[in-house]
C-alpha cells in the first residue's frame, strides 16, 4: 500500500500540473512581462520533472539487465536530482511570482497558476519525503527482506519489485499495481527470459514457499499457474554452473508444492515431470567449486518423489519411468560415507510403492523385486546398527512380502532369516529397540504366512521354537511370537511334524498356560485374543483329550469356563471388525478342534452354552476371506474359508 500511496501523490501532482498548464495559457496570453517569463520557466521545469520521471523508471528497470551498472547508477542519480532540483526552483520562482503585487490584468489567472505550482511542488516533495523516512530511517527494503526471509543478497530484487509496482501505478492503473504482489513479481521473473530474472524470481519463491506464515498463500498461487510448474519443471534439467542456484530453488519449490496434495497432481501431470524429477538423482562428475553438492539434489529429488508417491497414480507414474525405480533402490545400498538421510527417504519411497493395494500394488512389488540389490540392500541396512535406517527397512520388507512369489524370493536371500531373528531376539534397552523388535516379528510372521519353504529356513536354527515359547512371556514379543509359532505350525509342512510335535508335546503346558491366560483374562487386547485363538487352534493337533483335560485342570481353567469363554467371544464378536478379523476364523477353528478330540464330551457343553445360537447370529463378510490387510483392503485370501455349509 506504501508504493499505492506513493504513486497517488505522483498523479495528484500530476494533475495539479495540468490545471497548472491551464492558468498558463491565460497569463501567456497578456503582453510580456516579467511574471511571464517566470511563468515560461515554470512550465519549463515542469517538462524537465515528467521528463526526469518517466526517464528514471525506465532506468530502474533496466538497472538489473544492464553489465554496465554503474553508469546507469550515475544517470538514474542524475536524474533523481534534475527532477528534485527542477521542483525546487519551480516552487521558488511561483512563490516569488505569487509575491508580487503587479498582477495587472491577469491577476486571478496568476493567483490561480502560482498556487496550483506550489501545491504541487509541495505534494511532490511531500512525497519524497516520505519515501525518504520509509526507505532511510525506517529501513523499509530490509524489513521486507526479513519478513519474506530473504538474504541480502535479495535487496536489488526488493528494490526491483517496489519501482516495478511503482511504475504500474504511473503507466498503468492502480488496479494493474493492486494486483501485482511479490509473488505475481517472481512468477513474472521465473518466466522471462533473462537468467538473471529468472534467478531473482527462484530465489523469491523459493523464500515464500518454505517461509513458515507465508507458504501456504505462495503454495496455492504458484499452483493455479501451470506455466510457472512447467518453468519450474524444466529449470531441474540445468546443468550450467550458473544455473545452479536456479536448478536448486526450483527443486526446493517443487518439494513444497508436492507436500500438498492438489499441487502434487498438478506436477505430476507435467509431461515429462518424472524423468526431469529423476535428474536429480544423477550423480554430477565435477563439483568443484560449485554451491551445491549432488547430495542436495539427490536429498530433493527423493523428498519429491516421496510426497508425489502418496497418490496411488503418482506412484504408477513412478513405476512407469524408464530406470526411475532402479535410481531410487540405488540410494538404499549401504557403504562407506553415504549419507544416512539419501537411504532413509530411498526407503520411504519404496514403501509407499510396496504398501499400495490390489492389483497395482502386486505390480509394484513384483517390479521392485526384480531389481535385484533390494534384498541384499535391506539386509545390509539390517546389520547396520542404527535404529533410524532398520526401522524403515523393516517395513519395506514386511510390505514387500505381502506376495507369495516375492515372499519365497526374499527367503531365499542368505542371511535374511538370521539377521530378522537376530533383531527379534534383541536386548529392548529402549523404546526405539522394542518398537525394533516388534517389526521384525511382523516382518518374520509375514515371510512364513502360507510358505513351507521359508518355514523349514526357521525351523533349521536351534532351539528356535523354543525361544519363541519363552518370548510369550515378554509383554514386547508376546504377539509376534505367537504369530510366527502360529505359522509354522500351520505352514511348516508334513516333514517338519515330528519336530514341531516333539517341542509342542515338551512344552505345552507352558504355552497353553501363557496361551489360555490371554484367552481368559483378555486384558491384553483384541490382537492378542485373536492370535491366541490362532495358536491353540494350531496347538491342538500335538495333543489328546486326556492331555487337554490334564493341562486345563493344571491350569485351573475347567472345560465349562473354557467352553464358555469360546461363546462369549462368538457373541461379543459377533460381526466382522477391521481391527480383528481373524477373531471368528480362529475361535470356530479352535471350537471345532476341541470337537474333535472328543465329541461326545465337548459337543454337549457347547450345545448348552448355546453355541448354535450363536452361530446362527453370525453374518460373514469378504473381510474374513483374507489374512493380510491393508488399511481396510484384504490383500491374501485365506486357505480356509468361514463361510458355513448347510
Amino acid at each position: 500500500m506504501f508504493v499505492i500511496t506513493m504513486g497517488i501523490a505522483e498523479l495528484t501532482a500530476s494533475g495539479l500540473g495540468v490545471l497548472k498548464s491551464l492558468g498558463a495559457t491565460v497569463v501567456l496570453k497578456s503582453p510580456w512581462s516579467t511574471l511571464q517569463f517566470i511563468t515560461v520557466v515554470t512550465l519549463l521545469l515542469e517538462g524537465i520533472r515528467i521528463l526526469c520521471r518517466s526517464h528514471g523508471l525506465e532506468l530502474h528497470h533496466i538497472h538489473h539487465r544492464q553489465q554496465l551498472r554503474p553508469l546507469i547508477c550515475f544517470i538514474s542519480s542524475l536524474f533523481y536530482w534534475l527532477h528534485l532540483i527542477s521542483v525546487l526552483i519551480s516552487c521558488v520562482l511561483s512563490i516569488m511570482g505569487l509575491a508580487s503585487q503587479d498582477f495587472g490584468k491577469n491577476e486571478e489567472a496568476l493567483v490561480f497558476f502560482y498556487v496550483v505550482a506550489i501545491l504541487e511542488a509541495l505534494v511532490f516533495l511531500a512525497a519524497k519525503a516520505i519515501w525518504k523516512w520509509k526507505v532511510s530511517s525506517c529501513r523499509l527494503f530490509e524489513k521486507v527482506i526479513d519478513e519474506c526471509g530473504l538474504d541480502k543478497s535479495d535487496m536489488d530484487s526488493i528494490k526491483r519489485f517496489f519501482y516495478d509496482k511503482y511504475s504500474k501505478c504511473m503507466t498503468g492503473s492502480f488496479f494493474d499495481a493492486l494486483k501485482m504482489d511479490l509473488i505475481t513479481f517472481a512468477e513474472e521473473c521465473i518466466v522471462s527470459s533473462s537468467g538473471k530474472e529468472q534467478l531473482m524470481g527462484a530465489r523469491i519463491l523459493k523464500a515464500l514457499s518454505i517461509h513458515p506464515h507465508l507458504s501456504d498463500k505462495a503454495l496455492r498461487k504458484i499452483g493455479t499457474s501451470t506455466v510457472v510448474i512447467q518453468r519450474l519443471i524444466q529449470m531441474l534439467h540445468w546443468n550450467k554452473f550458473i544455473e545452479e542456484e536456479i536448478k536448486y530453488s526450483a527443486a526446493v519449490i517443487l518439494s513444497e508444492l508436492a507436500d500438498k496434495e492438489q499441487n502434487a497432481f498438478r506436477v505430476a501431470g507435467i509431461p515429462g515431470a518424472m524423468e526431469s524429477i529423476s535428474s536429480l538423482l544423477y550423480l554430477c562428475s565435477t563439483t568443484q567449486g560449485r554451491k551445491y553438492s549432488p547430495l542436495d539434489f539427490n536429498l530433493l529429488g527423493l523428498s519429491i518423489l516421496m510426497k508425489l508417491a502418496k497418490e496411488h497414480d503418482n506412484c504408477m507414474k513412478i513405476c512407469n519411468t524408464n530406470g526411475l525405480l532402479d535410481h531410487i533402490i540405488d540410494f538404499t545400498r549401504i557403504y562407506r560415507g553415504i549419507n544416512p538421510e539419501a537411504v532413509i527417504r530411498s526407503l520411504q519411497v519404496v514403501n509407499m510403492l510396496a504398501r499400495m493395494m490390489d492389483k497395482t500394488g502386486l505390480v509394484f512389488r513384483q517390479k521392485i523385486s526384480e531389481v535385484v540389490s533390494i534384498s541384499s540392500n535391506i539386509m545390509d541396512i539390517l546389520r547396520y546398527e542404527g535404529y533410524h535406517l532398520q526401522r524403515p527397512a523393516l517395513e519395506v520388507l514386511t510390505n514387500l512380502v505381502m506376495d507369495g512369489e516375492v515372499r519365497e524370493q526374499i527367503g531365499r536371500t542368505d542371511g535374511m532369516a538370521e539377521e530378522l531373528l537376530k533383531l527379534f531376539f534383541l536386548s529392548g534397552m529402549t523404546d526405539d529397540h522394542d518398537m525394533l523388535r516388534k517389526e521384525a516379528g511382523k516382518a518374520l510372521a509375514m515371510l512364513l504366512l502360507q510358505n513351507k519353504a521359508n518355514c523349514s529356513i526357521i525351523l533349521n536354527h536351534k532351539r528356535i521354537m523354543k525361544r519363541l515359547m519363552v518370548a510369550l512371556e515378554d509383554p514386547v514379543l508376546s504377539v509376534s511370537s505367537a504369530w510366527i509359532l502360529h505359522n509354522l505350525c500351520a505352514f511348516a509342512g508334513p516333514e517338519w511334524s515330528s519336530h514341531t510335535t516333539y517341542i509342542m508335546h515338551t512344552t505345552f503346558f507352558f504355552v497353553l498356560n501363557q496361551v489360555l491366560n490371554a484367552i481368559m483374562e483378555d486384558k491384553k487386547g483384541v490382537e492378542s485374543l485373536e492370535v491366541s485363538l490362532g495358536l491353540i487352534a494350531q496347538m491342538l493337533k500335538f495333543t489328546s483329550s486326556h492331555k487337554l483335560t490334564n493341562e486345563l485342570r493344571t491350569t485351573c481353567v475347567s472345560d465349562d469356563d473354557l467352553v464358555n469363554k469360546l461363546v462369549e467371544i462368538l457373541r461379543v464378536y459377533w460381526a466382522s471388525s477391521l481391527k480383528a478379523p481373524q477373531i471368528r476364523q480362529f475361535a470356530i477353528e479352535l471350537i471345532v478342534g476341541i470337537m474333535k478330540i472328543n465329541k461326545r464330551k465337548y459337543v454337549k457343553l457347547f450345545k448348552d452354552a448355546g453355541i448354535a445360537r450363536e452361530l446362527n447370529r453370525m453374518t460373514t463378510s469378504e473381510l474374513e476371506s483374507f489374512n493380510i490387510f491393508f488399511r481396510s483392503f484384504g490383500l491374501r485370501n485365506h486357505q480356509v474359508s468361514l463361510r458355513l455349509t448347510p
